[in-house]
Order: C-alpha cells, then structure tokens, then sequence
C-alpha cells in the first residue's frame, strides 16, 4: 500500500508512469512531524522527470503538503541507515556492535557496512561462519 501511494505521487508529477524501487522510512515514527521517504526512481531519465516536475504538486489538494528533494548523499545517507539498523537491534535486544570500520554486527554477524551498505546475509553467514 504505501509503495502504491508514492507510485500515484510520482506519476502525478512526471505526466506517466514511474518504475520506483520499494520506498523507504528515513526517520522514526513522531505524532507532531512528517517522515521522510527514500523512494529510488528506476530510471535516470525518470529522476530527472520527478526532480524538475516536483513544483506540480503544490497544484494538486490532494498532494500540497507533499515535497520532493534531491536525496543526500550516498556516505550520509548510510551513515543514518546503519544508526537506524543499530537502534532496531538495541530495541530487539540483540548484541550490537560497530567496527571502526563502520561495520554494523548483529548478533555476531555482519548486517550493514558504511561502505557497501547493505550485506547480503547469506555471504555474511558463509564468511561467519568460515
């Protein structure tokens, strides 16, 4: 549902339909703010679409309070995801630890890296367990 909803959003702007990759929360839940959302165009060209048209949604009633930005870059953004990733597995209870490195472990096991993101937990399960 909520993939959907920035589906209606985009395509609002661009005039057509827009491949997106699922979105994603930025920030924790709040009552009194809005949440960010990563939403990862497919295409460049898309992007592009997105970026210069976002100035149609104060048009729209049904989307006025809704804005469209650049993201960060690359480095900040990861840097948030892996503090995210670590206050989720400190809530859960879990045994958390960040390398100097920047490699976040969860439970013994390599989850998210300052330098590639994301670990593809069936290598981090063969190199943990190597």
């Amino acid at each position: 549902m909520f993939g959907v909803i920035w589906c209606h959003v985009l395509n609002f702007v661009a005039g057509r339909t827009v491949d997106i990759r699922e979105p994603f929360r930025l920030s924790k839940c709040s009552t009194n703010k809005s949440r960010p959302v990563l939403v990862m165009v497919c295409g460049v060209w898309d992007k592009q679409l997105v970026l210069s048209n976002g100035r149609k949604l104060s048009t729209s009633d049904e989307f006025k309070s809704v804005y469209i930005v650049p993201d960060e870059p690359v480095e900040e953004r990861r840097k948030k995801v892996l503090g995210h990733m670590r206050d989720r597995a400190v809530r859960e209870k879990k045994s958390v630890s960040v390398s100097e490195d920047g490699c976040l472990y969860v439970d013994g096991v390599i989850v998210y890296s300052l330098s590639s993101g994301k670990v593809n937990t069936l290598i981090s399960a063969i190199n943990g367990s190597a």
